[in-house]
């Protein structure tokens, strides 16, 4: 490369050395960037390259651009060749700014604890690299110019502690202010990801311990107000709200009045409930921060009337007033709001109030039967609620309109809480009445609620254990359902019906107690069905085997051309099993055409997912209503074979479900 370098100079192919080329820079610019530091870059620079050029595409000198791509040990070369540290870019960002902030994620804050210690990049640390510019006479102080921010205050809001070292070693000064008036104490902390958020007391401690002081110059902004007013939620990051509570008590311990509003409208304890840093708030509270008087009301007042607060009602109502010595809202207030709580059917807000206020049996009366009928648009999820009406003694079985809170807990939305709820509170899952004549477990299974059916055999394990024997027989029946066969559908038939099964939820209720030596209620024995029901187009999983074992039936797993063979090589009645007798070989014609005569067979919408690739309502009818739909729609369906109607519900195992395999691999699989 030298030899090419040195003829293209020497000979004048190229008289301008600092010449750049689209997106690539000057040569010296290249040199730098691939490492040809003994031979090219020296060169280049004996024949006048300028080391402080910038590049036309980023206004950036080659100093400038190692120390953003975090390259130090290139800056560090660059630095000891004579590069100009104080050079400023375009939009007058010194170079330690660019080299600061704003910190992005890098690959060391995803390094895997079980793995070996990431590699760094360049032998020089940012540290040193700043310790190098100090040396060379850069403004330890300079600003920038969109905030008046100075590297320390920079470095400070990213919590880049080993940075902020160097910095104040180097004479930086701790109280300078930026053009809010803000310090790099009060920015500590301000925009810190990864792994960085560790780092937000020990920035604070070193800040303090260097003198920083706790008041700015500007309208009395003070560290604790500003960190009570940041969103702190532990939802991204838990250790990022714990740091955020450990540093507002660092600051009062070194002086921060925790009652001091500053140019906020309320108190710290105030400012940190209303933005929800409620950990903030413990912590200020426990080293003397107290609230105004009416604070807390005000408070309460607002919350009441929101769907998600966020915990703030439940904190405040739990504070220990006497350890505090603070008096807390009155009994009367706190009934007006639960007043208000239920009239808005915000049953969060009024269970929070429900667990702190004693509550008249008025107000409890038919509450649960409020929560689950017919809830307004605006309700929000009652769970939380009936765990407490429970909790105070109402009756989990209690009737309303002739039916008990189950019953209304079905048709819910909130039904997957809820459910739980009243089964665990004692409600009775036998209890005959008008619309559930067997109780509420033979309502799940024999109306399609099976996801609350398994709700209630969380609880009673064993419910259908004992059952008298009719009870079994439904059962069956209601699992039970019928499909056409698929090589009739095929060939324009729909007389012949095979029994499909939701294997999982069959063996759920068999470990239950379900019989396996009775009938069905139209006398058909449940072995023979569930034999037919064995799934010929894939293998059985655990749970279907589990079925197939406790009814003694031998399961033999396909293999794959039986699998195939069950799929498209299906043995029709007629011509094609003359067909194959004579050994007729099959075309590529024949099984085009056939899947062309069926094209219906897989509908596909416009968004390219098949019609029936979800399964309908969980809810459904009689069984005889469904039979009849069944039959009425294979008539519509005519020669043309498949309607849209076949899929199970919540079956996973379907023989008449749509095979989403392309044409070619079908002939493929011929082949």
């Amino acid at each position: 490369m030298m030899d090419l370098v040195e003829f293209l100079i020497d000979e004048k192919y190229q008289e301008d050395i600092d010449v750049e080329g689209p997106f690539m820079g000057t040569p010296l610019f290249q040199a730098i960037w691939y490492g040809h530091w003994d031979t090219v870059v020296p060169y280049l620079l004996q024949h006048g390259a300028d080391l402080d050029k910038r590049l036309i595409e980023t206004g950036l000198t080659p100093l400038m651009m190692a120390c953003f791509s975090r390259r130090f040990d290139d800056a560090a070369r660059l630095v000891d060749l004579g590069s100009n540290v104080t050079t400023l870019s375009v939009h007058q960002f010194s170079i330690l700014h660019l080299i600061l902030g704003p910190r992005h994620l890098r690959p060391e804050d995803f390094f895997d604890p079980l793995g070996s210690p990431p590699k760094q990049s360049s032998k020089v640390s940012e540290a040193e690299i700043i310790q190098k510019f100090i040396t060379k006479g850069f403004d330890v102080d300079a600003r920038e110019t969109l905030l008046g921010m100075t590297p320390l205050m920079v470095a400070s809001a990213s919590c880049n502690t080993d940075a902020m070292q160097a910095l104040l070693e180097g004479g930086a000064n701790v109280n300078a202010v930026d053009n809010e008036g803000l310090s790099a104490l009060a920015r500590v902390g301000e925009t810190a990801e990864g792994s960085a958020i560790l780092g937000l007391y020990d920035s604070a401690k070193m800040l303090l311990d260097a003198g920083a002081t706790l008041e700015d110059s500007r309208d009395e902004i003070t560290p604790l107000n500003i960190i009570c007013t940041r969103q702190c939620e532990p939802y991204f990051n838990r250790e990022w709200d714990n740091q955020h509570a450990t540093l507002a008590k660092l600051l009062i311990e070194h002086g921060a009045d925790p009652n001091e509003k500053g140019v906020a409208t309320s108190r710290p304890f105030t400012e940190a409930i209303i933005h929800g840093n409620l950990n903030i708030a413990r912590a200020i509270i426990e080293n003397g921060g107290r609230p105004e008087k009416g604070d807390l009301e005000r408070l309460l007042s607002i919350f009441v009337h929101e769907s998600y607060d966020d915990g703030k009602t439940d904190f405040i109502l739990h504070i220990d007033y006497a350890k505090y010595g603070i008096s807390g809202p009155s009994e009367g207030f706190l009934v007006d709001l639960l007043k208000t709580a239920l009239n808005n059917q915000l049953w969060t807000r009024a269970a929070d109030l429900m667990r702190s206020v004693p509550t008249p049996s008025v107000f409890r009366k038919g509450l649960i039967y409020r929560c689950l009928e017919k809830p307004s648009p605006i309700a929000d999820e009652p769970s939380s609620l009936i765990q407490v009406l429970l909790d105070r003694g109402q009756d989990p079985n209690e009737l309303f309109e002739g039916e008990p809170p189950l019953y209304y807990s079905f048709k819910s939305g909130s039904c997957w809480r809820t459910t739980p709820v009243l089964v665990n509170g004692g409600a009775d899952i036998h209890m005959p009445t008008n619309a559930m004549p067997d109780g509420a477990l033979m309502y799940t299974i024999t109306h399609g609620y099976q996801p609350q059916t398994c709700q209630l055999l969380a609880k009673h394990p064993h419910a259908l254990r004992g059952k008298p024997e009719r009870l079994h027989r439904e059962c069956w029946s209601s699992l039970i359902h019928w499909e056409p066969h698929p090589s009739r559908v095929l060939v324009g038939r729909s007389d012949d019906r095979v029994p499909q099964l939701n294997w999982t939820f069959t063996s759920r209720l068999i470990s239950a107690g379900l019989r396996t030596d009775v009938t069905t209620l139209d006398d058909e024995d449940v072995k023979e069905l569930v034999e037919q029901a064995i799934p010929k187009t894939e293998v059985l999983k655990v749970e279907g085997r589990k079925v197939l074992e406790a009814l003694d039936i031998a399961y033999v797993e396909p293999s794959v051309s039986d699998i195939l063979n069950a799929t498209i090589g299906m043995d029709v009645e007629g011509e094609d099993a003359e067909e194959e007798e004579e050994g007729e070989d099959f075309e590529y014609g024949s099984v085009s055409d056939e899947i062309d005569d069926h094209s219906d067979y897989y509908d596909v919408d416009s968004d390219g997912v098949p019609f029936e690739l979800f399964p309908p309502y969980m809810g459904g009818g009689d069984g005889d209503e469904d039979e009849e739909d069944e039959n009425d729609q294979g008539e519509q369906d005519g020669e043309d074979g498949w309607g849209e109607g076949n899929s199970s519900d919540f079956d996973d195992y379907d023989d008449g479900a749509p095979m989403p395999i392309p044409a070619p691999l079908l002939f493929g699989f011929l082949m």
